[in-house]
């Protein structure tokens, strides 16, 4: 069984080189697609880092381009099954042989995805079974299995960031395929960055932040899920982020203005990438 990783860079820093090293010696080959819109050092360091193919497409095209770019080339090279890394993510273990461990033990026919427990500071880890079947997963570590994804179809590009992979999701349970959570793989992961409401010298939250433009596009691609698959989890999500502009987030005006545009566009059918006219 061979395994390649598909890691999208997106005007990386050095840290990233450390993310693909906790990786790299357990999967046959890392892809690295890369949607940088600025030259950077590193890439040129990452370039050169062994078993790694890179693919630069010349300008940010999105997340689920990428993705798609990466799949095809794997399977190309005689993979099987994918490994798609956000370029902030790391291995905490050896997540490989959790995946393998599976595979072997199990059919896997009705396998779409096989995905990790995500450790970072804002989320709970909780005791659970050892394998679980979930709904909804992010992206980064998914083992993706590519006779699924030939039945599923490509990720949404048109959606370009946010909810690629919750779109996915959707799509999974509609052609009826699993995707089965392994307690034993541990992925360190960073969505946004993390802010702490204080009262005096008690933490009350933490919370994820992210630029107003990554909310343009979280307000219009939840509402694309909301509307296309009737999800009230994907309605709740979309209240909660405005929940969150109007009383954690400064420069409201700007959060809410982009927020709005999202909701706009997606009730026009604007979608793709955002350009500011």
């Amino acid at each position: 069984m061979k395994i390649a990783a598909i890691v999208i860079l997106y005007n990386p820093n050095n840290s990233v080189i450390d993310n693909i090293k906790s990786y790299v010696n357990y999967v046959d080959l890392v892809i690295a697609i890369d949607n940088s819109t600025q030259y950077l050092d590193c890439i040129e360091k990452i370039k050169q880092l062994s078993k790694l193919e890179y693919i630069s497409l010349n300008g940010n095209f999105g997340i689920a381009m990428a993705l798609n770019v990466g799949i095809v080339k794997a399977h190309d090279l005689g993979c099987s099954w994918m490994l798609t890394m956000d370029q902030d993510s790391s291995f905490e273990n050896d997540i490989i042989r959790v995946y393998k461990e599976y595979i072997y033990s199990h059919n896997t026919e009705d396998i779409a995805v096989l995905c990790p427990i995500y450790i970072y500071d804002r989320h709970r880890t909780r005791k659970q079974s050892r394998y679980k079947q979930v709904s909804l997963v992010m992206q980064s570590a998914n083992l993706l299995n590519f006779k699924a994804y030939e039945i599923i179809g490509p990720y949404n590009d048109e959606l370009f960031i946010d909810c690629v992979d919750y779109d996915y999701c959707f799509r999974i349970y509609k052609k009826q395929f699993k995707i089965i959570q392994c307690a034993d793989a541990k992925l360190r992961h960073s969505p946004a960055e993390t802010k702490i409401l204080k009262l005096g010298n008690v933490n009350l939250i933490r919370y994820g932040s992210a630029s107003p433009l990554r909310y343009y596009y979280q307000a219009r691609n939840l509402l694309y899920l909301v509307r296309k698959y009737k999800s009230f989890k994907m309605l709740g999500v979309l209240l909660c982020k405005l929940f969150k502009i109007f009383f954690l987030f400064n420069n409201k005006r700007k959060y809410i203005l982009s927020y709005r545009t999202g909701i706009i566009d997606c009730v026009n059918n604007k979608f793709g990438r955002k350009v500011y006219e």
